[in-house]
């Protein structure tokens, strides 16, 4: 995220049973698989699919899965992006 001028150093994960769902016009998920374990029942939920960056290659170097890594926060990106410009006038 730091390449995109995003510092998340002080970020930490929240798992889904620690938010109040009511306070979210809209909720979206993303897993790897079709089926989200952690998806919520929301008028206003979505699931993306999206194949996150195979990791178990000991063979890859830091700057092959940093690149790998980035791949994916573009898709979510620009996936966010279109979402913002169709729901968020």
């Amino acid at each position: 995220m730091a390449e995109l001028g995003i510092d998340i150093t002080g970020d930490t994960s929240t798992t889904i049973q620690e938010i109040d769902m009511a306070e979210f016009d809209f909720v979206i998920t993303i897993c790897a698989e079709e089926t989200c374990q952690c998806a919520v029942e929301s008028s206003g939920n979505l699931h993306w699919c999206i194949d996150g960056p195979p990791s178990d290659n000991a063979s890859l170097n830091p700057v092959e899965m940093r690149k790998r890594f980035g791949r994916i926060r573009d898709v979510i990106h620009a996936r966010l992006a279109s979402f913002q410009a169709d729901h968020l006038k």
